[in-house]
């Protein structure tokens, strides 16, 4: 009943409420983390930054069932794959909304999740101390806000095109979010919209040229502390 209930909330009542969340942020609550993805050398993934090495610092690890999906579940998606660090993950625990996983365990989750094209999230500060969402686009609630980037932060990274390497092949439309990417001019090749990219490397990992890297276009201070 309660997931009913709370899926007719998310249909009919969320976006209107949002606006109203989205205009008393003093800044977005959580941000992109970018995959593992291929990143212009001369740019430097800080530990924050980087999702694996996220699981690897952390003290204690959980996972627990993707609230979205559970409620929604209209993609078909993984369920059990969104990842509780340190005391977000002692808690699902001890509550048993989730189950301990150990660092291999994590970064196999990680690995699944990008294959299946969910998109990383985390707290929106340098001290990743509470979840790694793994969202869908269909599903989960950061997305049906008139404006999600007002909600979440895009990554300090921008996707670019190497225009020569890329076929035109359209694999990268069905990985983005946000309609970053259109395949167009005379010779049919994919350009990124910087205004909607969020720099979040999902389309990175399906070019079949690897024409598409993430370029660093923000400084580490954007991320707070």
């Amino acid at each position: 009943m309660f997931h009913n209930l709370w899926k007719e909330y998310m249909e009919k009542e969320w976006k209107e409420f949002g606006k109203v969340v989205e205009g008393l942020l003093p800044k977005p609550v959580v941000r992109v983390i970018p995959v593992g993805a291929t990143i212009e050398s001369k740019a430097k993934i800080l530990a924050f930054e980087d999702v694996r090495e996220i699981v690897n610092q952390a003290r204690s690890l959980a996972v627990t069932r993707c609230t979205c999906r559970v409620i929604d579940g209209k993609c078909g998606k993984p369920l059990e794959i969104c990842i509780q660090v340190n005391r977000a993950a002692e808690y699902a625990i001890h509550r048993g909304t989730g189950r301990a996983i150990t660092k291999e365990e994590a970064i196999s989750l990680l690995h699944q999740a990008e294959k299946e094209g969910l998109l990383h999230i985390a707290d929106n500060r340098q001290n990743v101390d509470h979840i790694i969402c793994n969202c869908c686009r269909d599903c989960c609630m950061n997305w049906r806000l008139p404006n999600p980037h007002k909600f979440v932060d895009p990554s300090r990274f921008q996707a670019v095109v190497n225009a020569e390497d890329c076929l035109g092949c359209q694999t990268c439309l069905e990985r983005c979010f946000f309609e970053a990417i259109a395949i167009d001019g005379d010779e049919p090749k994919a350009r990124v919209n910087p205004a909607r990219c969020v720099g979040c490397g999902l389309c990175t990992l399906t070019c079949p040229t690897e024409a598409i890297t993430l370029k660093e276009v923000r400084p580490p201070e954007v991320i707070p502390v």
